[in-house]
């Protein structure tokens, strides 16, 4: 009799419990989507300007090897000091986001840094696929590299919508 009880019991518990997973989806919240945004943004900022960084450091290589005049060496210098301080503000203004995110919504560490690392590793790889591309036109490459230059000028003038420092 106490066995048809628990079977009953455990029926019973079984049918009438509600469990329901939850998934914040954060779509009303105003200041997860701008923090979402800047994390998009300064993510592909960075690899952008670390794309930049390599090529300007590859055309002073090249330019080095082959005696251009010193003039134009140091110009390539202050665009690569210029293109590296950019590259470590962007870094600079995710870690804040990614602290944010995870001090606010709880979101794990790991997750942040693993979706930071493929937002650049897609960024780089776009990129590198575009110019690999170009390399039997010139023209092509000018343009794309016009584009990342153009890409740089949007990423320094982007403004956050939400205020870090609340």
């Amino acid at each position: 009799m106490a066995r048809l009880f628990l079977i009953i019991f455990a029926i019973c518990v079984l049918f009438t419990t509600n469990a329901n997973a939850t998934q914040d989806t954060f779509e009303e919240d105003a200041n997860y989507q701008s923090m979402a945004e800047d994390f998009r943004t300064y993510s592909v900022c960075q690899a952008i300007h670390s794309n930049l960084g390599m090529f300007i450091v590859i055309n002073y290589g090249v330019g080095a090897n082959l005696n251009f005049p010193t003039a134009w060496l140091e110009q390539q210098r202050g665009l690569i000091q210029n293109i590296a301080s950019q590259q470590v503000k962007f870094g600079d203004k995710l870690e804040v986001v990614i602290s944010r995110l995870h001090n606010d919504y709880g979101f794990p560490l790991q997750g942040l840094h693993e979706q930071k690392r493929l937002n650049q590793a897609n960024t780089t790889q776009g990129i590198i696929f575009s110019i690999s591309s170009s390399m039997s036109n010139p023209d092509e490459a000018i343009a794309i590299v016009k584009g990342m230059l153009n890409e740089s000028k949007s990423c320094r003038e982007y403004e956050s919508k939400f205020n870090y420092e609340e």
